[in-house]
């Protein structure tokens, strides 16, 4: 929403052609049709991804009484802390195991009951008493994230989001249009609010200056939130298993054995972790007769020993007699330690191990934009830049919805007219092909659109006609 070119409060931009005041006008009546579907959308991701960005500060508060034990003497091994789990839930299956990163840490084992449910089990490790229990679905941070990414309502729900995403990307480009100065390189009021004015020119300024600040951090938020998107999301993970190294050849799905099942898959993994997964691929374990799987202790002393694997990494436990052992590193920090290692469960021999140079170039920076995203790649700054273009989101929005309350005529939508004769020019054609290729959800509802719009002026010309 912006305050429409003809508005007393604001100097009448200066155009050379009619073509071009069409032009500004058609882009105007797209930035505010494209803001009437956003906004409620873009203050709900403001709301949500402004919390999930302290995520690790969050979860650390709310389990403090099961992350953290007091710094004692002794100890029990992996396999009597993974009993003492089994004990207090019997009936579920151990999916994964997080040795202590720390000596003051506790060791926490992921189970899963038949229908799927999982819970993460905190054991102290000197004693190996149980501390307590997270039940994962309705972990607060995860559904925060639920909220941010797929409103709570699965796949359809990813879909809207994706759909508001990718038509805020158009509102971003509508209004870095309206915004471009066509008097001169003035300051205030373009890149510096003039905060004496009252009025609709203050809020014309707090939209326009504030979009014009927030705007390169909203255009990042949104293209490396397209991974995780429904559409887009597949398509670029696509592109990106392609370049570089590339799929493995074995064409691993989530259902394709070993531990590339779902079912082993924590909510919530990160990006990385997810490629580095499939990458993988799906190993299998080769049992001589007689033999047993290993002890989850002499699994710990292996991945201890493997190169790169800090503390803090999961051990994922083998769904049948052929699956494997894999060693997982929590990457959502620093994408570049990734790592996924699959060990024969019989003999501990490594099967596949994947690091961060086996990523493609468009993986590396995929998982890099989704840590930066998250808030993730360099700490508490990284998290203070995600929160203020939230809080600009929300400054922007809030502007732009006074602006059009004041302005439209009373019991009317107050939508600018389409111009008359107006003729889509190359370069926006080039444009919406080139954002429709990245982004299927948005060129498939544009079509939609215009195809209503072109449907309703016909109507209306008949009507009038007749």
């Amino acid at each position: 929403m912006s305050v429409p070119f003809d508005s007393p409060s604001v100097a009448a931009p200066v155009r050379t052609s009619d073509a071009q005041e069409r032009l500004y006008a058609m882009v105007w009546r797209w930035h505010f049709f494209a803001a009437l579907f956003v906004v409620p959308f873009a203050l709900l991701l403001a709301a949500t991804g402004g919390v999930y960005l302290f995520k690790p500060q969050i979860e650390e508060w709310l389990y403090a009484g099961l992350y953290n034990v007091p710094h004692a003497s002794g100890s029990v091994d992996a396999d009597a802390q993974l009993g003492a789990a089994l004990a207090k839930f019997p009936g579920f299956k151990t999916v994964a195991y997080t040795p202590p990163p720390g000596d003051t840490r506790s060791a926490l084992v992921r189970l899963q009951e038949a229908e799927g449910k999982q819970i993460t089990v905190a054991i102290d490790p000197r004693s190996g008493t149980v501390l307590g229990v997270i039940d994962e679905q309705h972990r607060a941070m995860q559904i925060v994230r639920d909220l941010h990414g797929k409103l709570l309502f699965g796949k359809a729900g990813q879909a809207i989001q994706e759909l508001a995403a990718s038509w805020a990307m158009v509102l971003l480009i509508t209004g870095l249009y309206m915004w471009w100065p066509r008097r001169g390189s003035a300051l205030r009021g373009t890149v510096v609010p003039r905060l004496a004015t009252q009025g609709r020119t203050f809020w014309r300024d707090l939209h326009a200056v504030t979009g014009f600040w927030v705007s390169a951090l909203l255009v990042f938020l949104v293209a490396t939130g397209l991974p995780w998107s429904l559409v887009s999301g597949k398509v670029l993970n696509e592109i990106a298993g392609h370049v570089g190294k590339g799929n493995p050849e074995i064409g691993v799905g989530w259902d394709g054995g070993g531990s590339t099942v779902v079912k082993s898959n924590p909510p919530g993994q990160g990006w990385a972790v997810d490629h580095a997964q499939h990458l993988a691929g799906a190993g299998h374990s080769h049992a001589a007769a007689g033999a047993a799987p290993l002890a989850l202790a002499r699994v710990v002393e292996i991945a201890r020993t493997l190169p790169g694997i800090a503390p803090g990494f999961e051990i994922r436990f083998p769904v049948d007699a052929q699956g494997v052992f894999s060693v997982v590193t929590d990457s959502e920090t620093d994408p570049e330690a990734t790592a996924y290692v699959h060990l024969d469960q019989y003999t501990g021999a490594v099967v596949s191990d994947v690091r961060w140079p086996d990523f493609g170039p468009l993986s590396k920076a995929i998982a890099l934009g989704v840590s930066l995203h998250e808030g993730r790649y360099f700490g508490l700054p990284n998290q203070l830049l995600g929160l203020a273009a939230c809080v600009g989101l929300v400054a922007l929005v809030t502007a732009g919805i006074v602006m059009w309350w004041r302005r439209r005529p009373a019991g009317s939508l107050g939508a600018p007219p389409a111009p008359k004769d107006f003729r889509v020019g190359p370069g926006i054609l080039a444009l919406a092909i080139l954002l429709g290729l990245i982004m299927p959800l948005m060129a498939a509802s544009l079509v939609l659109v215009l195809g209503i719009d072109w449907g309703a002026n016909r109507w209306l010309r008949k009507a009038v006609a007749t």
